[in-house]
């Protein structure tokens, strides 16, 4: 619950955000792991792309430390960087153990 206060005392004037705060944690630990399997297939534009838009994800609900983690990840994808798959693995761990904390 923590997640969700935190969320409700930054963004007070958007009440709908906090009821769609789970939603989105689910979709993030999803596509994370999409990511996961493009970056291990090759397709680095559509995995770029997909991180790109949980990054707006992340922003919107302002949800700084994954925001900073795709940020390095999409850094290290653009690099082709051999740490990209374990910064997901990170990543998708963090976001399943942040979703499991909410139920």
């Amino acid at each position: 619950m923590d997640d969700l206060d935190s969320l409700h005392d930054r963004n007070p004037s958007d009440p709908d955000l906090e009821d769609l705060f789970p939603m989105a944690l689910a979709r993030m630990v999803m596509d994370v792991h999409m990511i996961e399997q493009l970056v291990a297939d090759g397709d680095m534009e559509q995995a770029k792309f997909l991180a790109y838009k949980l990054h707006g994800i992340a922003t919107l609900f302002q949800i700084s430390d994954f925001s900073a983690m795709l940020t390095r990840i999409i850094e290290h994808m653009e690099r082709e960087s051999d740490l990209t798959p374990a910064l997901l693995a990170e990543m998708a761990s963090q976001a399943r153990a942040r979703l499991d904390g909410l139920a």
